[in-house]
């Protein structure tokens, strides 16, 4: 059998057992006795003994009254439902205890010891028992590990002292869907390629460009999953990127993969990275590899490569001068049997791919020579015409001699006597 096959009985008793047994168990009256003998005069001062094989203690049982009218017996009619008191649904790994809310009633005359049997999954440990009035709230634990297939099944049945034969209202079952708690997340990792450049002239060239991503498990369960890895080899025709390497984890038996191409959406794949320069599948044509993985299991991460070269030839049609390549992983799993609170289950990876203009600064230095020479003779010719230079000779032709052949440059002044 399978192992969440396999149930177990728990007893339960409505109320307090203590004070069950104190309310309607007999009165147990005890005594004890002993002989101490006087000496008679007549026998020699003899002493009466009390025989061995005599008892020296008896007990009697005082039963109370039951009210079962006149024919003295208590015909019970009892009733018996019960809830998972509001939870819709069990998730194994998130929810620790199971609250079963159990009403009963009895319709008929005193009903005497009464027991509730519960049929649950072993997985099922009961833990304790609060009583509200008519209503109690039995709680059960439940192992974060336990497999208990797709439903819960708990059954319950109400029983007395009285003796009385089963009824269909004594009895009752319910089921509650089971979940399993999981905990996956696919990232990417820092080796991955950021950034890739080419200069104008070299759209013929291409680079190598890696995107890698991890799988991992992070719960105890270990759990099957898919991945699908998306990212685009072709724009209007032209090849964007070769993955001639796809690397898969060295487990071929854990790890098996398919592949296939998926047209874009858009096929005005110029306005829409004039709005948005972000290369995808809704623009480009894409690979998707789609990996089925039998048991991811804890602390055993998975790593899948994308690896090929990028060529630049498809750039001027997005007439951009920087795109950003972008690659997509999603993990996939049975969302009918299990559930993840967290995220993480979708990653990206983007290439910043950039045109770099090389300009040549030869022609602007041999024109901003030129420019110098030019304005420098214009200069020139103004400072011509304005007179500039003429003024300049002819004060040059009229200064003294002797201020050009002075020795020590001093001013001497002849004057000639009047005559």
């Amino acid at each position: 059998m399978r192992r969440h096959s396999c149930f177990k009985t728990v007893c339960l008793s409505p109320t307090p057992q203590s004070c069950t047994e104190d309310t309607l168990n007999p009165l147990v009256l005890r005594v004890n006795y002993t002989l101490t003998g006087l000496p008679i005069a007549n026998t020699r001062n003899l002493r009466p003994i009390l025989s061995q094989d005599s008892p020296q203690n008896t007990s009697y049982e005082l039963h109370f009254e039951k009210n079962c009218g006149t024919d003295s017996v208590c015909e019970d009619k009892l009733q018996m439902s019960f809830n998972f008191s509001g939870l819709a649904t069990l998730v194994v790994g998130l929810t620790p205890e199971l609250n079963i809310t159990v009403h009963i009633q009895n319709s008929g005359e005193d009903s005497y010891s009464t027991v509730i049997h519960f049929r649950s999954p072993q997985a099922l440990s009961y833990r304790k028992v609060a009583l509200l009035q008519a209503v109690f709230v039995a709680t059960f634990d439940v192992a974060p590990d336990a497999d208990l297939g797709d439903r819960l099944q708990v059954t319950g049945n109400a029983h007395s002292e009285n003796g009385l034969p089963m009824t269909p209202a004594m009895s009752h079952h319910a089921e509650l869907p089971i979940k399993y708690a999981i905990y996956v997340i696919v990232t990417s990792t820092e080796s991955s390629t950021k950034y890739v450049n080419f200069s104008a002239g070299q759209e013929g060239a291409s680079q190598s460009v890696v995107h890698r991503y991890e799988v991992k498990n992070l719960r105890e369960r270990s759990i099957p999953v898919s991945l699908t890895l998306q990212f685009p080899v072709k724009l209007n025709g032209i090849r964007i990127w070769d993955p001639t390497h796809v690397a898969l984890p060295e487990t071929p038996q854990l790890v098996q993969c398919t592949k296939e191409e998926l047209s874009p959406h858009n096929k005005d794949f110029v306005k829409q990275m004039k709005e948005r320069p972000l290369l995808d599948c809704s623009v480009a044509v894409c690979q998707k590899v789609s990996c089925s993985i039998s048991s991811l299991r804890r602390q055993q991460p998975l790593e899948f490569t994308i690896k090929g070269n990028v060529s630049f030839a498809w750039l001027s049609q997005t007439q951009q001068q920087k795109v950003t390549l972008l690659s997509t992983a999603k993990i996939e799993y049975n969302q009918a049997k299990y559930t993840q609170k967290e995220g993480f289950t979708e990653q990206q990876v983007q290439t910043v791919v950039e045109r770099i203009e090389v300009y040549n600064y030869l022609p602007m230095i041999i024109g901003a020579s030129v420019g110098g020479l030019i304005l420098l003779a214009l200069i020139t010719a103004a400072l011509y015409k304005l007179g500039f230079f003429k003024r300049q000779y002819k004060q040059m032709m009229e200064k003294p001699v002797d201020e050009d052949t002075g020795g020590d440059g001093a001013s001497q002044t002849c004057n000639t006597p009047n005559q």
